[in-house]
């Protein structure tokens, strides 16, 4: 048995799928976060927020597709922060 660091426990991958499943939309914004971080080579800033929620949004809206969030990554499209954008494609 596993413990994480907020005291739930789980037992082998199953158990840590279920937990992952259990919030979703928590799960995407902090995968969309941190890849964010990554690609643009700096912190997240209180301005990203709108662009991390929305990319999390388009990602359930496409049924937690990897794919689209990749997408969301590349081609953030916020009008509010024009500099996030990844590619130009």
């Amino acid at each position: 048995m596993l413990k994480l660091p907020d005291g739930r426990t789980f037992q082998g991958v199953e158990g840590l799928k279920g937990i992952l499943d259990s919030n979703r939309q928590g799960f995407v914004e902090c995968l969309a976060d941190k890849m964010l971080i990554y690609a643009l080579g700096r912190g997240v800033e209180p301005d990203d927020r709108a662009t991390v929620q929305k990319i999390a949004a388009d990602v359930a809206a496409n049924q937690y597709r990897f794919s689209s969030l990749i997408l969301g990554i590349v081609n953030p499209s916020s009008p509010s922060n024009p500099s996030a954008r990844i590619c130009s494609c």
